[in-house]
């Protein structure tokens, strides 16, 4: 089963993710921290660190051989010092720096402030933590440190500020005990809080069940119709119409993209055979003990069918479900012996319903995306054993190999090869995209589509568009 291209905003949170891993430097971890040792504030801006009225110098030294200096702070409207990026915390952890003044010159006041912005109330400042300076204590470092007792995205503003002389301020080695939350590509802005309810890895906007553990995506296929001749191995009178049906995939994936739920959509709009056929759909690949439930299935206790607790098939290698045991039995005729192809016979209106298929979902039990390949047949005249799939599908446990080779069927399994006539014809067709028309009754089907000849004959590689509506004899299409 080949899954469409569905990474949208799954693919932008990893590339978010991938972001941070491959840019942000060192200190972007938790603690987010900077010791002023590069010499460079520039360096820092670039990973978001706001200087003001500061920068980094190799007099006045705390620790190391560079410190932050502030400008002279004679005015106490005009603060100056760093403020740090955005960061995300989670209410455990710390806040410490060193600082000092160099000097006490002319002063009148000399104080320091932490304060604090949300990234979700910009330009709201509140204060977690002030320390006034004095004569006596102004050249002595201090080390001072708070306990974060707060949660969400905030980033911290370390500011001294005064009255007076000419004294300013040094600082070094902030450590902020919370995880770098910053876009440093996205003008600094902060990241987005990704809520997940359901703790399953995937935040809420992206997961189409946020209150489900077990399931995060939808994923559609694309439709099929799917064209069935019922006489294998004999060719028959070739309309492939004794089984018309269309088909569509949804699936339900889990965070880590495994199969949770299957849902097969179907649409009964055709039978025209006299024999009550049943249809099956073989997960070629998966085990029986994989599948949880099948819920929904036509399943009328035919006698040829024995059904497993869960659904499945008994006595298979791989999981196969029954969509329905008898065609009559989800369309009736409306007169005559056939449904929907013969152009004066009443016409019934197609029977769509759905088979849902639930997967273990157990330690061990993943069911990935490519785990399985859907593989649609028919049962023939009730009979278990006689099974007709598309070409080169393999059959089920419980086919009649024998009968491979005889009439005009030309199966070899030791090539790989199935359900092909002598003439390399198809006993049944797919095809991808909207729904196409089928024959009327008793009309061979290359009459209606003339290059499906050249198509199979040359195993698919010239006439693809063989089903297309300027390659179809619309004169022994079925139409009404």
């Amino acid at each position: 089963m080949v899954r469409k291209d569905m990474r949208n905003m799954k693919t932008i949170l990893l590339l978010i993710i991938l972001t941070l891993c491959f840019n942000r430097p060192s200190f972007a971890q938790n603690p987010v921290s900077i010791n002023c040792e590069s010499g460079n504030p520039q360096t820092d801006q670039a990973y978001c660190w706001t200087f003001t009225g500061s920068s980094y110098v190799n007099t006045n030294i705390i620790a190391g051989n560079f410190s932050g200096l502030t400008g002279s702070l004679s005015n106490p409207a005009s603060p100056s010092g760093v403020i740090s990026p955005w960061i995300r915390f989670n209410g455990t952890g710390t806040v410490s720096w060193m600082m000092k003044l160099d000097g006490w010159a002319g002063v009148t006041s000399r104080n320091f402030l932490v304060l604090r912005e949300s990234s979700t109330n910009p330009g709201v400042l509140d204060t977690l933590y002030t320390f006034a300076f004095s004569k006596d204590n102004c050249i002595t470092l201090q080390n001072p440190q708070f306990n974060i007792a707060f949660s969400g995205v905030y980033r911290l503003y370390f500011y001294f500020y005064g009255n007076g002389g000419t004294t300013k301020g040094v600082f070094d080695n902030i450590s902020i005990g919370g995880t770098y939350f910053t876009s440093p590509s996205g003008s600094c802005a902060a990241l987005p809080i990704l809520v997940d309810t359901d703790g399953d890895g995937v935040p809420d906007n992206q997961d189409a069940y946020p209150n489900d553990p077990l399931r995060a995506y939808n994923v559609s296929y694309v439709s099929n119709t799917l064209l069935f001749e019922d006489n294998w191995p004999r060719m028959g009178d070739f309309d492939l119409n004794d089984i018309v049906v269309d088909y569509r995939v949804t699936s339900v994936l889990g965070p880590a993209d495994n199969v949770v739920d299957m849902t097969m959509t179907f649409t009964l709009r055709a039978i025209g055979g006299f024999f009550h056929n049943g249809f099956m759909m073989q997960l070629d690949g998966l085990s029986p003990s994989s599948v949880a439930s099948v819920v929904n299935s036509k399943y009328t206790n035919a006698s040829w069918v024995s059904l497993a607790a869960n659904g499945t098939e008994n006595g298979q290698k791989y999981a196969n479900i029954v969509v329905f045991d008898d065609a009559y039995n989800v369309m009736q005729s409306a007169g005559g012996n056939f449904v929907n192809t013969v152009p004066g016979n009443p016409q019934v209106s197609p029977v769509k319903f759905s088979v849902v298929v639930h997967f273990t979902t157990g330690e061990g039990q993943t069911v990935g995306v490519s785990s399985f390949k859907l593989n649609p047949y028919l049962v023939l005249q009730q009979t278990r054993s006689t099974e007709v799939h598309l070409v080169d599908n393999i059959p089920s446990s419980l086919a009649d190999t024998k009968v491979f080779g005889t009439a005009d069927d030309n199966t070899n399994p030791a090539a790989g090869s199935y359900y092909r006539t002598k003439n390399n014809l198809p006993y049944a067709i797919s095809v991808q995209g909207p729904s196409i028309p089928y024959m009327q009754e008793l009309v061979d089907f290359t009459k209606g589509y003339p290059m499906i000849i050249n198509w199979a004959q040359s195993n698919g590689t010239t006439n693809s568009d063989w089903y297309t509506s300027g390659n179809r004899n619309s004169a022994y299409l079925y139409s009404k």
